[in-house]
Formats: structure tokens, C-alpha cells, sequence
């Protein structure tokens, strides 16, 4: 087992790894993202309202392109994200996440992600005020991954998340930014706490009483990419997020809309 500093330094190994990747496939990824314009009067009727998300197009092009230059094995696993593979010190789970500029909260604050995307299991805080406080009843995250795999065995092996998030305009036709982030693993609740979680829309309906006798429910988190965006124990804190592509243009334009708010821009300055 790893300690917190050993976790980090191997979630910035890869986080840097597959940037360098992304990067360098970057002008494939946006060539590939702009086939849907081709045929779009053949699909978005059925696609109806539901413009907000174009993973599914967005997934099909980077994991092709992935799939031809990740040195792992890839495994089959129905619990896990669409990429789920191995290497010889780590199993990297990657997930795409697609936001239309409208939503800019999900892409600058914190964007859902699946239980089977993450192993960082803790309390959800609400923060509609500017201290954290637990809901009523109390609200955690219960993730499907674990933080090793095969943990206290010989062959056992750190689990690892990460999220490509594209921020697209006009409906998902151009993308205005696409980076790359690094979600903590749940070994390290022994520092950051709740605070890389946010709620999501609702918990589950079930409520549970925990071995105390406290009432408690599961409810769907975010990443609060906004609060934990960096490796905290690594010295010099860099990043957690590493950007693959940007169109200064659009988002300058935005910016002086005020959708990008200063808050946005403050943390992309971070991320360069």
C-alpha cells in the first residue's frame, strides 16, 4: 500500500502521461468531434432537448484514438469507466464529460460523476452557504470502485480516476475548452476530507441508519473540481488539471459576456 504522498505522486505520473497523449492527439479529437455536424439533420431531432450532453459521440472518438496508444491491458470489467485498464503499477479508469456553455457551472465549479467512476467515499456537504453543513439526514457517497485493486495481496495495485471535460457552444458544435483532470483516490480522505464531493440532483430515496443509529441516505456527488484542484502534498502543489486544448477566442468571448466569470479565469490561469 502506498502512502498519501507515494498515491499523489503516481496520479501526477499518468495525469502528465496522458496529457502529453491527449495533446499530441489533440487535432484528431477535434477533427473527430466535428463529423457529428456532417449528419446532424439526421439525428438531433431524435436527440430531442437533450443537447446538454454529447459524451456518447465524445467517447466513441477518444477512446478509438486511446485504444491504438495506451500501453495496458485493457479490462473487462462491467464495474469501472468506459476506459478501464491496466498497467503494471496502477488500474486508470478515464471518463468523458461533455457541457454546453449554458451550463458553465458543471465544467468551472463541479461536474457528476458515476459511482463506477471514483473510490473517494465520504460525507457530501451542502454548500449553499459558505460553511459546509451536512444535510438531514447526513448524505455520503458510495462509490463501486475501490482504492486497490486485489488490495493486501501480491499482486495489489492503486486504482486511479481520471475526467476529460469538453466545453462545447452552439448546441455541442465548437468546442470552446478540453482538459484533463485527476480525481483524488479514496486513500486520501485522510486529507482532503468532503471536500473534493458536492451534491448532486437528488440522494436515493432509501433512507439507511447506520451501526450508531444515524440516519443516512447515498445521493449522487460531483467532483468539486472548484474546491481540490491540485496535489496538496506534492511539493510546490501542482495541478490537478492539465489543458489539451483551448480557443482563446471563444473564450475570451464568453469571458466578456461574464459566463466565464472571474472565478473561471482565475483557475485556468492555474491550469496552464
Amino acid at each position: 500500500m502506498l502512502t498519501d504522498v507515494q498515491t499523489e505522486e503516481i496520479e501526477k505520473k499518468y495525469l502528465d502521461k496522458y496529457f502529453f497523449l491527449l495533446k499530441a492527439l489533440k487535432d484528431d479529437i477535434l477533427e473527430g468531434l466535428d463529423t457529428k455536424e456532417n449528419i446532424r439533420s439526421d439525428w438531433e431531432t431524435f436527440w430531442g432537448s437533450n443537447i446538454s450532453s454529447f459524451s456518447t459521440g465524445a467517447e466513441r472518438i477518444i477512446y478509438s484514438l486511446l485504444h491504438g496508444q495506451i500501453v495496458g491491458k485493457i479490462n473487462s470489467s462491467p464495474v469501472g469507466s468506459d476506459l478501464f485498464f491496466e498497467l503494471k503499477d496502477a488500474y486508470i479508469h478515464i471518463d468523458i464529460k461533455t457541457v454546453v456553455v449554458e451550463n458553465i457551472g458543471d465544467y468551472r465549479n463541479g461536474f457528476v460523476i458515476g459511482e463506477n467512476q471514483h473510490s473517494y467515499k465520504s460525507e457530501i456537504m451542502s454548500r449553499k452557504s459558505k460553511t459546509p453543513k451536512s444535510f438531514s439526514p447526513k448524505r455520503f457517497s458510495n462509490p463501486s470502485l475501490p482504492t486497490y485493486y486485489n488490495k493486501t495481496k501480491t499482486n495489489e495495485k492503486i486504482c486511479l480516476s481520471y475526467f476529460i471535460n469538453i466545453l462545447t457552444e452552439n448546441k455541442g458544435k465548437d468546442v470552446i475548452c478540453m482538459y484533463l483532470a485527476s480525481m483524488p483516490n479514496g486513500q486520501l480522505t485522510t486529507h482532503y476530507k468532503f471536500r473534493p464531493l458536492s451534491a448532486g440532483k437528488n440522494p436515493d430515496s432509501k433512507v439507511l441508519t447506520n451501526a450508531s443509529g444515524e440516519k443516512f441516505q447515498y445521493g449522487e456527488a460531483r467532483y468539486c473540481i472548484s474546491e481540490v484542484n491540485k496535489f496538496e502534498l506534492l511539493e510546490g502543489e501542482p495541478s490537478r488539471i492539465r489543458i489539451i486544448y483551448i480557443d482563446e477566442d471563444k473564450y475570451e468571448k464568453h469571458k466578456s459576456k461574464k459566463i466565464l466569470k472571474d472565478s473561471f479565469d482565475e483557475l485556468y490561469k492555474t491550469w496552464i
